[in-house]
C-alpha cells in the first residue's frame, strides 16, 4: 500500500502521468526515456468533439506463451486491413492468464499495437495469484492509469469515460464486495452523464451459456439495474463464445431494451453454444473462432462488424437510438 494505493507488485518500475488541458481532435506525441534507453516517438489523437469514430472490441486475450499471444496480434492486424483509424481498444477482461505473473502482462503488451489507447476491465484470471486463486484486482490495477472517478475502493478498476457522444461505463464485476454501492454509482453516473448512447462493459456475461453460474449471478446482481439505467449495449466476455441478443428488458424482447454482445475470444480458448442455450440469442457463431469486433459510431447509429483470424467478416449489425417513449 503506497500512499493509499494498493499495488499487486513492487511498484519500483511503475511510472504514470496525467495530462490535462488537451483539446478535442488533438494529436499528442510522446516517448518514454529510462536511464538506459529512449523509445521511438508515439502518437495518439484525443476524442473528437463531434462526428464519427471507431474502436476495437476484444475480450479474453489470455495466453500462456507467445505463440498464443500471436493470435491477438493477428486479429488486430486483420482489423487494420479494414480501417486504419481506430481511436482505442476496449477489452472486457481476462487480459492475461494469471494476473500475478508479470510475464503474462509482458506478452499482452507485446501483442498490442503501440500507441493504441486502451479501456479495459479485469476478469477473474486478472485477479489470480500464483495459486490460481481469485484474490485481488491489484495485479491488474498496477498496469493501468484509469480515471479515478469511482472512489469506493482502493483500486480503480471501475470507472466511466465520456467519448464524444457515448458514455462508457466500465464495471469490475468479478466480485460483489461493494455491489450495492456500485449499483447506485452506475445509476448516478448514467443519470448525470447520459449521451446519445450508453455502453457498459463487464467481464461476466448476463446471458453466458458456458459459465451459467456467473450468468445467473449477473442476472441477480445487475439485470434490474441495467434495465433501470436504460443502457443501449453491454459488451462482455468470460464464456468464450460469440453471441448477441435482441433488445431485452427483464430477459424478454422489448424495443426499449438492451443489446448484449458476448465478444467471443481474441485468444486461443473456445466454448460452444449448445441446443436450447442459444434460444436467447438473435445470432451466435457455432464454430470455434477467434474474433475481434470493429465498432463504428456516429450520432445516428453504432455499426458492429466482427471478423475472424483470416479476416473474414462473420457478423455485421447496427444499433440505432431507442425510440423515445411517448
Amino acid at each position: 500500500n503506497i500512499e493509499g494505493k494498493v499495488y499487486g507488485f513492487l511498484p519500483r518500475y511503475v511510472f504514470q502521468t496525467d495530462i490535462s488541458g488537451l483539446s478535442p481532435q488533438q494529436t499528442v506525441r510522446y516517448r518514454l526515456r529510462t536511464y538506459a534507453s529512449t523509445t521511438a516517438v508515439q502518437t495518439y489523437v484525443t476524442a473528437p468533439s463531434a462526428g464519427s469514430y471507431r474502436f476495437l472490441f476484444l475480450t479474453d486475450t489470455q495466453s500462456d506463451h507467445f505463440q498464443q499471444a500471436e493470435i491477438t496480434t493477428r486479429l488486430i492486424q486483420q482489423a487494420y486491413t479494414y480501417y486504419d483509424d481506430y481511436r482505442f481498444g476496449l477489452i472486457t477482461g481476462d487480459l492475461v492468464e494469471v494476473g500475478m505473473r508479470e510475464a503474462d502482462w509482458e506478452r499482452l503488451y507485446r501483442s498490442l499495437p503501440s500507441g493504441l489507447p486502451l479501456m479495459s476491465i479485469p476478469g477473474n484470471h486478472d485477479y489470480q495469484n500464483q495459486s490460481f486463486s481469485v484474490s485481488s484486482n491489484a495485479f491488474y490495477d498496477l498496469f493501468f492509469n484509469h480515471p479515478e472517478n469511482y472512489t469506493l475502493s482502493s483500486t480503480h478498476s471501475s470507472y466511466y469515460v465520456i467519448y464524444d457522444n457515448v458514455l462508457f461505463v466500465m464495471l469490475d464485476t468479478v466480485t460483489d464486495d461493494d455491489l450495492a454501492q456500485q449499483q447506485t454509482w452506475l445509476l448516478d453516473v448514467v443519470d448525470a452523464h447520459r449521451q446519445d448512447f450508453v455502453i457498459v462493459a463487464t467481464h461476466y456475461s448476463m446471458y453466458g451459456t458456458f459459465h451459467e453460474g456467473s450468468a445467473s449471478e449477473m442476472q441477480t446482481n445487475w439485470l434490474q439495474t441495467f434495465d433501470q439505467a436504460g443502457i443501449d449495449l453491454v459488451l462482455s466476455g468470460h464464456d468464450h463464445i460469440y453471441a448477441r441478443t435482441p433488445r431485452l428488458q427483464n430477459g424478454l424482447p422489448d424495443d426499449q431494451g438492451i443489446y448484449y454482445l458476448i465478444g467471443g475470444s481474441a485468444g486461443h480458448k473456445f466454448r460452444y453454444v449448445e441446443g436450447a442455450d442459444g434460444d436467447i440469442f438473435s445470432f451466435y457463431i457455432e464454430d470455434t473462432l477467434s474474433t475481434i469486433s470493429m465498432i463504428s459510431l456516429t450520432h445516428e447509429h453504432i455499426l458492429i462488424e466482427t471478423i475472424d483470424l483470416d479476416g473474414t467478416l462473420v457478423d455485421t449489425w447496427v444499433i440505432t437510438p431507442k425510440t423515445p417513449v411517448a
